[in-house]
């Protein structure tokens, strides 16, 4: 799995706070699954940010909220049960719904089209509660419960809500590199440069914009699995579409 960014923050890790936050990032960096994952995702000039937005290889995409700790539901209420007793908090779930609206906004305004986000909430430190996983199930947004067979579970989600159109290695390169450049990714705690740009693989496609081609004023293309552009042998007659 290659990751942005390459390493989880050393200061971060050294945060307690942060604790689950590392847990995921190393269960998902050490997976034997192809695919990117990007740490602390933020779209320029949205609020919400994901902890985690991940590509799967033919299975899905995802904007996952992680939580530490023991929370509870009480109505709609959440709470995060500390030694100093219960904290009221914002809504996981729609964290998680909130940022993956904006990455599925961003793909869109950067890539040219609508992709389809699976919004997920990972309790790390809970066993499953009956509660929370029912209100969830009046939701779009999915929960997963530990990290210890974290890419089982998420394969699993993926497959529970039927993604018609899972991304292909060619698309989550693209896609990768088209919402780091300027994105907020990658922050860490100790103020450290921020990752722009993700790894790629060495044998990586040629994108659009390095196609040469002489003489042609415009070119759209939407959704093509594969182009090939040859050198015609000799002009080629105007046409009307």
């Amino acid at each position: 799995m290659l990751t942005t960014p390459e390493q989880f923050p050393q200061e971060r890790r050294r945060d307690p706070k942060r604790r689950a936050e590392a847990a995921v990032f190393d269960a998902l960096s050490g997976c034997y699954a192809s695919g990117h994952v990007l740490y602390e995702w933020g779209a320029p000039g949205r609020p919400h940010r994901t902890d985690f937005a991940l590509w799967l290889e033919n299975t899905g995409r995802f904007a996952i909220e992680v939580k530490g700790g023991h929370y509870t539901l009480d109505g709609v209420q959440w709470f995060l049960h500390t030694p100093d007793g219960p904290e009221a908090k914002s809504s996981p779930l729609q964290q998680a719904d909130d940022a993956a609206m904006d990455l599925r906004n961003e793909i869109h305004r950067q890539a040219g089209f609508k992709s389809f986000i699976i919004p997920v909430v990972i309790f790390c430190d809970m066993t499953p509660d009956p509660v929370i996983e029912q209100y969830a199930g009046r939701t779009n947004v999915r929960v997963v419960w530990g990290v210890e067979h974290l890419l089982a579970d998420l394969e699993a989600v993926a497959r529970r809500v039927v993604v018609d159109h899972p991304p292909r290695a060619s698309y989550i390169q693209n896609e990768v590199r088209a919402i780091t450049v300027g994105a907020d990714v990658g922050a860490n705690a100790d103020g450290a440069t921020r990752s722009g740009q993700p790894q790629t693989d060495a044998a990586a496609a040629p994108t659009v914009e390095q196609l040469e081609l002489n003489g042609v004023a415009t070119i759209t293309i939407h959704h093509v699995e594969r182009l090939i552009v040859q050198q015609a042998p000799d002009p080629i007659p105007e046409c009307g579409f």
